[in-house]
């Protein structure tokens, strides 16, 4: 039985990482993201209390990888711009 509520508090304190890391997403607004990417902004908290941390984890890396997307292709046109 200690195994499992191991497990279980492991589980929780992952899935209130992960929600702490998306509130910190969403503080950071749209800044950082293509106008096509800022849906993944419209994240409802609450519904994310009843999601699987899957789910979340999911979404947070939809939302860093689009972020990081953004500043790699500007940093490439910095650099394209600088060689001409």
């Amino acid at each position: 039985m200690a195994h499992d509520r191991t497990a279980g508090e492991l589980v929780s304190k992952r899935k209130e990482e992960i929600r702490k890391a998306l509130e910190d997403q969403l503080e950071i607004g749209d800044e950082g993201l293509e106008e096509e990417d800022q849906f993944l902004l419209e994240i409802n908290l609450e519904d994310l209390d009843t999601s699987s941390g899957e789910d979340q984890t999911y979404w947070l890396l939809a939302l860093e990888a689009a972020r990081e997307a953004r500043a790699l292709r500007l940093s490439q046109a910095n650099g394209d711009e600088g060689s001409h």
